[in-house]
């Protein structure tokens, strides 16, 4: 989920507009509100022409530390003269954009240095109905407790921590296992499969899937209802055809075994 923060509710929300269009979770706010509801779920902040709003300095210090340390942006009218202008300002943020290129570009810039240099951190983690919250011993789904290992924790937390962005395996090995070895992508993928299967023999759900060629993502609950409610239907399906098969097999055997008079 990424924060915006404005002076002005409806640039927020026009810059919340264009992130839903692109299929990400924001949130829009003020200086002051953002400072009160922002949290380590926050996986991105982002601050429209911080220069005009009161002490953006502290506001930045604030908002990283309340959310335990997730990148910072800034949106200014004109990045060039915004740095120029405000150099000690500027530098407090992960990155600094153009409202210029207030576009596709912006986001998927916005979304690729998250993926980069966000880390998790000892915190909340919780998605829906999962929570994976490091003081916890199990995660826990719904009222199920779910006794994965520590890898397969380190996972799913980095897997909430990213979402709706997909996690791509080197991401994984790179931002979820810090300075754990892990030598091989396969690795991860066996732990992946390993946590789903988990996951099905208390619920029946998976909880991770994945998109060729882009990554992995934890599976939103309504989502995986329907996948678990499609995979159900398919089964049937190919029961009721299996049974149908049989029947007429039968149904030929018997025209064979009459004698002929």
């Amino acid at each position: 989920m990424i924060l915006v923060v404005d002076k002005s509710m409806k640039n927020a929300h026009a810059l919340c507009d264009i992130f839903y269009f692109m299929g990400i979770i924001s949130v829009a706010a003020k200086p002051d509100t953002a400072v009160k509801i922002v949290t380590n779920r926050h996986t991105a902040i982002v601050l429209c022409n911080p220069e005009k709003m009161l002490w953006p300095e502290e506001l930045i210090r604030t908002l990283r530390s309340r959310s335990l340390g997730s990148p910072v942006f800034a949106l200014a009218q004109d990045k060039d003269s915004f740095i120029n202008n405000h150099k000690r300002l500027s530098m407090m943020f992960d990155k600094v954009f153009s409202d210029r290129t207030f576009s596709s570009t912006f986001i998927k810039a916005i979304i690729e240095y998250q993926r980069e240099h966000s880390l998790p951190v000892t915190g909340e983690y919780i998605f829906e109905a999962i929570n994976a919250t490091a003081y916890r011993k199990n995660v826990t789904f719904f009222d199920y407790e779910i006794p994965y290992t520590k890898t397969e924790k380190m996972i799913i937390r980095y897997l909430i921590r990213m979402y709706p962005a997909p996690a791509r395996l080197t991401d994984i090995m790179k931002h979820a296992f810090k300075h754990t070895c892990t030598s091989e992508l396969s690795n991860i993928r066996t732990h992946i499969s390993l946590i789903n299967k988990k996951h099905r023999d208390y619920v029946c759900l998976n909880l991770i899937y994945s998109e060729p060629r882009v990554g992995y993502r934890i599976l939103p609950f309504k989502m995986a209802h329907q996948q678990f409610i499609d995979e159900f239907e398919k089964q049937i399906a190919i029961s009721h055809e299996r049974r149908e098969a049989e029947k007429k097999k039968k149904e030929n055997e018997n025209e064979l075994s009459i004698p002929i008079k």
